[in-house]
C-alpha cells in the first residue's frame, strides 16, 4: 500500500491534471481491485471525476473560457481558476456545493428538476463572483490573482462573466443546434438572449458572445452567433463595432490554419502531418465560406479583403502540392526504358533494386493530404485540380500494376520477389488514391 505522504503527493497531482486525463485514469484503473495496490488511487481518481462533473456542471457558463485549444477572444484563463473558484465555493458556500452534488451528475438531468438545478447553479456562479471581488476567502483570491494574471483586469472580467452565468446557461442547451440549423425560432432566442446580457451590462455583448463561443468546436462557429445577433451586418459596420475583435480573431485563426498548411513540406513530413495540414485545409475553407455567408463583404472592405488573400493563398498552396503528387508515386515506383523488337523501346518497371521506403513514405504522405481534402474540395475551389492529380495516379497505378503482373507471369520473369514487392507497394498507394476494393483487385490478381 502507499504511504500516507505518497497518497497525498498524488492527490496533489490527481487535483492539478486536465479533465481529459482523469478521464482517461478513470478507464485506465477501472478494472483496479478495492484492496489492492491502487485501490486507494482508483478512488481518489472516481472521487475527483465526480467532483469535476459537478464543478464543470454548475460553472459551465465560464468552464469554456478556461479550456486550452483554438477559440477566439480575449478572456482566454487557465484551467486551476476552475478549481480555486470551487475550492472557495467549497468553503464560502457549503450548502450550495453540497445541493448542487445531490443533482447527480448530468448537465440537464430531467424537466422536474431543471429549475431547481439552475436556481442553485445559478446562485454558486453569483457567490463566486462575489467571492472574486471580495478576495476574502484565500482561494477567491488565488483566483483573482490567476486572472489577473492571464488577462488584463481579469478578475474583474470574470467576475463579470459570473453575473451573465444565467443568461449564458439558459443558451447553453440548444448551443449546438442553434450552429447547426439557425432558424427563425433559434435566431429569435439568440437575440433575446444578447439583449438580456447588454441589458445587464452595456459592454456586456461581446463577452456574452465570447462565453457562448468559448463551447464551440471551431472558431469560426463564431461568426454564426455575431451574423445572428448583429442581424447579418456589412463589414464596415462589423469592423467599427465593439464585436469586430472576436470577427478579427476568426480571420487570425484562419491565418493560423493557413500556415499549418504552409509548413506541410511533403518530402519531409509524416502521414499525421499530412491530416493535420487537410484539416487545416478543411477548417480554413468553412471559416472563409461560413464568414462570407455571416456578413456582408466587398472585395475592397477591410475584411473582404483579407478574406480574399486568404482564399487565393488557400487555393495556391493546396494546388502547389496536388501538382507534385504524381511525381512522388513516380519516383515511388520507378521506371526504366527497355528494349524489345529491335530497335523499339518502352517504360517498364525497375526492379534492380528494392523499392525506397523513404520515397514511398512521401508518395504515402501526399496521397494521405489528398484524401483529407475530399470533403471540402468541391466547394473550396480546388475539386478539379485535386480530381486531375488523382486521376493521373490511379492511371499511372494501374498501368504500373498491369506491368508488374504482366512479368510475373512471363516466362522470363526475374526478380519475382522484388516484383511482388513493388506490387504491394503500388497496392496500397492505390488504397489511398481510389480506395480500398480497388486495392484488393490489385491483390488478388497477384494471388490468382
Amino acid at each position: 500500500m502507499l504511504s500516507p505522504p505518497k497518497l497525498q503527493a498524488v492527490r496533489a497531482l490527481v487535483e492539478s491534471v486536465p479533465d481529459a486525463t482523469i478521464v482517461g485514469l478513470t478507464h485506465a484503473l477501472a478494472n483496479s481491485p478495492p484492496g489492492g495496490v491502487l485501490g486507494p488511487v482508483r478512488e481518489m481518481v472516481e472521487v475527483e471525476a465526480e467532483e469535476r462533473s459537478v464543478r464543470n456542471i454548475a460553472l459551465a457558463p465560464i468552464a469554456g473560457l478556461c479550456r486550452g485549444g483554438r477559440r477566439v477572444g480575449r478572456l482566454v484563463y487557465p484551467p486551476r481558476v476552475l478549481r480555486r473558484l470551487w475550492s472557495g465555493l467549497k468553503a464560502q458556500s457549503p450548502d450550495l456545493v453540497a445541493q448542487a452534488r445531490g443533482f447527480g451528475f448530468d448537465e440537464f438531468e430531467n424537466e422536474e428538476t431543471v429549475a431547481e438545478q439552475t436556481l442553485v447553479f445559478n446562485a454558486l456562479c453569483s457567490a463566486a463572483g462575489d467571492g472574486l471581488r471580495a478576495r476574502a476567502q484565500p482561494d477567491f483570491a488565488a483566483a483573482a490573482e490567476i486572472c489577473d494574471s492571464a488577462v488584463k483586469s481579469g478578475a474583474d472580467s470574470m467576475a463579470a462573466c459570473l453575473d451573465l452565468a444565467p443568461i449564458v446557461r439558459s443558451s447553453l442547451p440548444n448551443l449546438h443546434d442553434w450552429m447547426r440549423r439557425m432558424d427563425d425560432d433559434a435566431a429569435t432566442l439568440t437575440r433575446l438572449a444578447f439583449r438580456d446580457a447588454v441589458a445587464l451590462s452595456q459592454d456586456a455583448g461581446p463577452r456574452f458572445v465570447e462565453m457562448l463561443a468559448s463551447r464551440l468546436e471551431t472558431p469560426w462557429q463564431t461568426m454564426r452567433l455575431l451574423s445572428t445577433v448583429m442581424d447579418h451586418p456589412s463589414e464596415r459596420y462589423l469592423a467599427g463595432s465593439e464585436m469586430a475583435g472576436l470577427a478579427n480573431d476568426v480571420l487570425a485563426d484562419i491565418d493560423s490554419q493557413l500556415a499549418t498548411l504552409k509548413a506541410f513540406d511533403i518530402k519531409r513530413s509524416d502521414r499525421q502531418a499530412a491530416r493535420a495540414a487537410a484539416r487545416a485545409v478543411h477548417d480554413a475553407s468553412l471559416a472563409i465560406s461560413d464568414f462570407k455567408a455571416c456578413v456582408q463583404t466587398a472585395r475592397d472592405g477591410p475584411m473582404g479583403a483579407r478574406i480574399a488573400e486568404q482564399k487565393a493563398a488557400k487555393a495556391a498552396l493546396v494546388e502547389a502540392r496536388l501538382e507534385m503528387i504524381d511525381g512522388l508515386v513516380a519516383a515511388a515506383l520507378p521506371l526504366e526504358t527497355i528494349r524489345f523488337a529491335g530497335r523499339m523501346t518502352k517504360l517498364a518497371p525497375r526492379l534492380t533494386a528494392d523499392p525506397d521506403m523513404q520515397l514511398v513514405q512521401q508518395a504515402e504522405t501526399a496521397l494521405i493530404f489528398a484524401e483529407g481534402l475530399r470533403p471540402v474540395a468541391g466547394t473550396a475551389g480546388f475539386g478539379s485540380a485535386r480530381a486531375k492529380a488523382l486521376e493521373a495516379v490511379n492511371t499511372r497505378l494501374a498501368n504500373y500494376s498491369d506491368d508488374l503482373l504482366a512479368h510475373l507471369r512471363s516466362e522470363e520473369a526475374s526478380n519475382l520477389d522484388r516484383a511482388r514487392l513493388y506490387l504491394d507497394v503500388a497496392a496500397n498507394l492505390m488504397a489511398l488514391s481510389s480506395d480500398e476494393q480497388a486495392a484488393q483487385i490489385i491483390r488478388r490478381r497477384a494471388a490468382a
